[in-house]
């Protein structure tokens, strides 16, 4: 490549100049990007925490009374939201109440899911969470609320 012998320094040291201000701004770009897909991730997370919070507090009563009708009940109102795609309710021994998918995902409902003392959102992938949230009532746990969201 000898296209470039025939130019001037002046000219070569503008373009390097100019090759380096896009190469700058891409890079800024690139990150700023980033940055805001995970705050917009993270806020949409704790959008379902709160979701997941408010439905769990609906299912206190049907998960003492172990009324499952009434439990799935509870649970469709998820469906409310695009992002949810299964989500169960478990007892105080983690076995499962309730268990709901919503545009045929494929989340199992089973107790595996549940990790004892976790945080509220574990990120399983870019665009995927899953929600865990105790249900209390008196100021005890009765069972938890699970939510796959996307």
């Amino acid at each position: 490549m000898r296209w470039h012998r025939g130019l001037s320094l002046s000219f070569r040291l503008r373009l390097l100049v100019a090759a380096a201000v896009v190469l700058a701004v891409l890079v800024v770009t690139s990150i700023d990007t980033a940055t805001r897909l995970f705050s917009l991730r993270q806020t949409l997370a704790q959008r379902l925490v709160t979701l997941a919070t408010v439905v769990g507090e609906n299912a206190a009563v049907p998960l003492k009374s172990t009324n499952r009708d009434a439990a799935l009940y509870v649970l469709r109102t998820l469906h409310a939201d695009p992002n949810v795609r299964a989500a169960a309710l478990y007892d105080a021994t983690n076995t499962v109440l309730a268990a709901l998918k919503f545009d045929g995902a494929a989340a199992s409902a089973d107790s595996s899911a549940l990790i004892p003392d976790a945080e509220p959102i574990r990120f399983t992938g870019l665009s995927r969470a899953d929600i865990q949230i105790p249900v209390m009532q008196g100021g005890a746990r009765i069972g938890t609320i699970f939510v796959d969201a996307t």
